[in-house]
């Protein structure tokens, strides 16, 4: 396996796992080189499933049930391809943050990305027959930081939402009042946060 992917993903940026299927995703080591892959792999064995063509570097993964594979990338574009299908071209693909994805997690038909930008955001897929593609209409946004953002988390249970990033900062606000509530502010560390974790006991996990 690494002597067949790692020419593609000499920086490895990204991964996400959901049931037996497992995707990773970065960038080319490579002067004049921005496109690269998102290679999708079957558990427990690694074969693979597809290599999927990106116009820019992957910066965030997550899967959508077992049924869809989305792709942040260093363009702030969000990318969607189905994981039925051949991955040769991508089934949906938008600008989503001005700057890079830094950080995606789905939900049902939700996903809640932040980015370079500061933002984070709540995109609603929909089917077009058996495509994807994100419904604008149930977008809603938020500028938590001027710095970037780098992680998010969700806690189904309650329905919160936590960003945190390069300032240092925890914010959590509850995902039906994004766009309106006040965030709970919570300083955390000295040299920014990359991930977030809910306990399910109504802490917060940052590292």
């Amino acid at each position: 396996v690494a002597k067949q992917y790692a020419p593609h993903i000499e920086r490895l940026l990204t991964v996400a796992a959901s049931g037996k299927l497992l995707a990773v995703g970065g960038r080319r080591d490579a002067v004049g080189i921005t496109d690269s892959s998102v290679h999708l792999l079957q558990l427990p064995k690694l074969n693979a499933r597809f290599s999927a063509p990106l116009d820019a570097a992957a910066t965030a993964l997550a899967f959508c049930g077992d049924n869809l594979l989305l792709a942040g990338t260093v363009k702030g574009d969000l990318a969607i391809w189905r994981t039925s299908g051949d991955g040769k071209t991508s089934d949906w693909q938008q600008t989503v943050h001005a700057g890079a994805v830094r950080a995606l997690v789905a939900s049902d038909s939700q996903i809640l990305s932040v980015g370079d930008d500061g933002v984070l955001a709540v995109h609603a897929i929909e089917m077009d027959g058996d495509r994807p593609r994100l419904r604008e209409r149930e977008q809603a946004k938020r500028r938590l930081s001027d710095q970037p953002l780098r992680a998010v988390a969700l806690d189904a249970a309650s329905g919160s939402v936590a960003a945190a990033g390069a300032d240092n900062t925890i914010y959590v606000l509850p995902l039906a009042q994004l766009g309106d509530a006040e965030p709970r502010v919570m300083p955390c560390g000295e040299r920014g946060i990359f991930a977030l974790a809910f306990t399910g006991d109504g802490r917060i996990v940052a590292g």
